[in-house]
């Protein structure tokens, strides 16, 4: 009974190296052994018994020696110098799925091998050199599939030395060479998502000073690694947050405890965004800290929307104050009047007149002044009817020619069948009064002062863009000048009572504050786009009322819209609902439709899919990676994509980051559908990209 040895074949250079050497030897052992005794068996005494045990001495290595080769899971084979096969192990006809008879005799060409000529040129440099060659990585197409192996092959050599043939060994390395392929592609999504993000992704050695390429850090902040370097990188954070965003940054270096914080970064743009800041210690296993891995998180949206809660909450308060002084107001000023038209009365003399009236004046400014405190208060009433505002703003346009500054141009557009609202015409006159004014104050030295009137019918697309808004018909009131501009520190506040930016005396801070409050009333709201030097435009959205054949002719355009023919859009949004509303439109006019709620999450996507998406939709306001971030990435993953730019947070600003990024197209938010979809197909052309098939 023949025992097998127990083999463990490693998947390492020298294991493999050994393994084949071994087998080599014993081959040459058993040529040796059958050599001598063929010579026995000349001798002229038992020549029958000698050749008869010789072969069966021969019979039994050979039988010792397949079977050693058969518990070997490599594959091993020899072949001869005709590179036909002379010898196979189990693995090897478990690889061709044939039979040892059927592949013995057989060269690589014969059995179909794709890489057979390259096989004989590797073997003919073997014998030509009579050195081994070893470690050839290479793909199989086996009955399996095609796999990669790892092949060894060295000489065979007779007695004088010639090389007869060869052995080979082949180890199955597919499971490895996935593994790295898979290891190579994280690598590469890793190190492209941490180039494109602006999560800023750092790394410091043990001291915590900061050191090396840090390529997101410098991508955000425009900083040169240089100028970063060890503690520069401070120069970058706002001047009122940086003396103790270094103490708790080297508080944490010292007592070797997670940094978290938050403070104000400057961007490339020279404008501060509001981080979130978490940076974490690597320990060795002797616990001293091998580096600092740390993560930078734009939370600038939420705190504008903390901000905007707050505001409202002091807003609440501030109208339930003034409400209660605005009463009081009322109970002193009553009496005042009164007096008066009695004392204008008793003193008909001139001298008296006039400084009665002027304390009437004054009076009656401050009851005004009063209404509209109560007016925010306590929200705007009045008796409603139907009103059409072309005849509310044409009365208006003439008194602003007559009495505004004759350096402003005032110019009124409005078309000819405009829908009626409900609302009370005092309260709209005061809306529109307001605006008006407050563009001419913008305007010192001249201007043009543009109002216009339209229709127009929002969509769920628009309505789920923007807070306060419903799907339905509108009347539109634009009031556009291009004075001043309001710059975007104050862009927030211009609506809150008692702010205002004008000289004492000039101004109360109630005007835009009543307006919000008046169109609101009305089941309004009021959108604005200014740019500093370069004007403001409000747009008043009026609930309107249509007849039935009005809203019939609005559907049959909206049928009209352009469809799309299959094309695949790419929509990045971090608003789930407009994610949902907007692709729930596309898909409803012809298009395909994949989500990502961030630019970092796009950009795995578009790699995934970049042969499909034709056209990219994106935000420009996100969190982790915002669009401008998310532009430079997909140009620079391929010069020609298709992108549309979106952004209701300074519109303004916005396109100009688009722009300034490569971005030809941009729809302000909230958009309407309609919008949206000229815009597809402009950027499409007339016909569209029809869906690769």
């Amino acid at each position: 009974m023949i025992e097998t040895p127990a083999i463990v074949v490693e998947d390492s250079q020298d294991e493999i190296a050994a393994l084949v050497r071994t087998l080599h030897e014993t081959q040459q052992r058993l040529q040796e052994l059958a050599g001598g005794e063929v010579d026995a068996v000349v001798h002229p005494t038992g020549q029958s018994y000698l050749l008869h045990e010789a072969q069966e001495k021969l019979a039994h290595k050979q039988a010792e020696l397949q079977m050693i080769l058969d518990a070997v899971p490599a594959m091993i084979f020899y072949k001869d110098r005709q590179h036909r096969l002379v010898r196979v192990n189990a693995a090897t006809l478990r690889l061709h799925g044939r039979p040892a008879a059927e592949l013995v005799g057989m060269t690589d060409a014969e059995l179909g091998l794709p890489h057979a000529r390259q096989y004989v040129r590797d073997e003919e440099e073997i014998a030509a050199t009579g050195l081994p060659k070893l470690n050839i990585i290479e793909p199989v197409l086996t009955v399996t599939g095609l796999r990669w192996f790892q092949t060894d092959k060295v000489p065979i050599r007779d007695a004088a030395g010639i090389v007869t043939g060869f052995i080979g060994i082949s180890l199955d390395i597919t499971d490895r060479k996935r593994t790295e392929l898979e290891i190579r592609l994280n690598e590469k999504r890793y190190r492209s998502l941490v180039e494109a993000t602006t999560s800023m992704v750092w790394d410091t050695p043990p001291s915590g000073e900061l050191e090396g390429e840090q390529s997101s850090w410098a991508a955000f902040t425009g900083q040169s690694q240089e100028e970063s370097r060890g503690w520069g990188w401070l120069q970058a954070i706002h001047p009122d947050d940086r003396t103790e965003t270094a103490r708790a940054w080297a508080a944490a270096v010292a007592t070797r405890s997670i940094y978290k914080m938050e403070h104000r970064l400057r961007s490339r743009d020279q404008t501060y965004r509001n981080m979130m800041v978490r940076g974490v210690p690597i320990f060795a296993e002797d616990g001293n800290i091998l580096q600092w891995i740390g993560i930078h998180t734009d939370i600038t949206e939420r705190k504008q929307l903390e901000t905007q809660f707050l505001r409202a909450q002091r807003m609440e308060g501030i109208g339930t104050l003034a409400g209660g002084i605005a009463h009081d107001l009322n109970n002193v000023l009553a009496p005042i009047l009164m007096a008066i038209e009695l004392l204008k009365l008793d003193h008909p003399g001139d001298r008296n007149q006039d400084i009665l009236s002027t304390l009437e004046r004054s009076c009656q400014r401050a009851a005004s002044l009063v209404e509209q405190v109560l007016g925010f208060a306590r929200g705007v009433e009045g008796q409603r009817i139907v009103v059409n505002p072309h005849h509310l703003m044409r009365e208006w346009v003439g008194i602003m020619r007559d009495t505004f500054p004759k350096s402003i141009t005032v110019g009124f557009t409005a078309v000819s069948d405009l829908w009626t609202v409900t609302g009370d015409p005092t309260q709209l006159h005061q809306v529109f009064l307001n605006l008006c004014v407050n563009a001419r104050d913008a305007m010192p030295d001249g201007g043009n002062l543009n109002v216009s009137l339209e229709n127009l019918v929002l969509d769920e697309t628009y309505a789920a863009m923007n807070v306060g808004s419903h799907p339905g018909t509108y009347v539109l009131v634009q009031v556009t000048d291009n004075g001043s501009g309001i710059p975007p520190a104050i862009r927030d506040q211009i609506f809150d009572p008692f702010f205002t930016t004008k000289a004492i005396g000039k101004g109360t801070g109630l005007g835009l504050s009543t307006t919000l409050t008046i169109v609101k009333s009305h089941g309004g709201f009021i959108n604005l786009y200014s740019e500093v030097g370069k004007g403001t435009r409000f747009k008043v959205y009026l609930p309107a009322q249509t007849t039935e054949t009005a809203v019939q002719t609005v559907a049959v355009e909206q049928t009209r819209l352009p469809r799309g023919h299959g094309e695949m859009i790419l929509l990045v949004d971090d608003e789930e609902p407009i994610r949902k509303i907007v692709q729930d439109t596309l898909e409803r006019f012809g298009y395909r439709v994949l989500q990502a709620r961030h630019g970092a999450e796009a950009v795995a996507i578009y790699v995934q899919y970049r042969d499909d998406i034709t056209v990219v939709l994106t935000d420009m306001a996100m969190p982790i990676m915002d669009g401008p971030a998310l532009i430079i990435a997909l140009k620079g993953l391929n010069p020609q994509v298709k992108i549309i730019g979106s952004s209701g947070l300074n519109a303004n600003g916005g396109v100009a980051k688009a722009v300034g990024a490569g971005v030809q197209h941009f729809v302000p938010k909230p958009y309407i559908a309609e919008a949206l979809l000229k815009t597809l197909r402009e950027i499409l052309g007339d016909h569209g990209n029809k869906p690769p098939h």
